[in-house]
């Protein structure tokens, strides 16, 4: 079996950034504009496993629907991206809400500003 990254004409590199750029896009939809929790979605190990396994999922679903294209003389390695694309981002529709209920989301503590004291 042909690995994705070769089939949408991507390096193994170019294709690991792709996915990573996935969880990071899903990351920041999913917390509300915050940077730092963002961060912590992305770090989160179970957030982390979730999110491969759903992408794995969805890779499964990408090979059933180009396997009648692999073979065909005219179709290009951008277009097989293009359905890939369009599958892959099917992740941003997922919301896992068992897994966000126990991240228990937090506000970052603000830094109150304090009158410097020279003594």
């Amino acid at each position: 079996m042909k690995p994705i990254h070769k089939i949408i004409g991507y390096t193994p590199e170019q294709f690991d950034n792709l996915i990573f750029q996935v969880l990071f896009n899903w990351a920041e939809l999913y917390s509300n504009g915050c940077f730092l929790t963002t961060q912590k979605l992305i770090v989160n190990k179970q957030i982390n496993n979730w999110f491969r396994i759903e992408i794995r999922k969805l890779i499964i679903q990408y090979r059933i629907d180009v396997k009648p294209y692999l073979n065909k003389k005219g179709i290009t390695s951008k277009e097989r991206y293009l359905l890939f694309s369009k599958i892959i981002s099917k992740v941003f529709d997922i919301y896992p809400s068992v897994l966000m209920q126990q991240f228990k989301i937090k506000e970052p503590n603000v830094i109150q500003k304090q009158n410097f004291n020279y003594n």
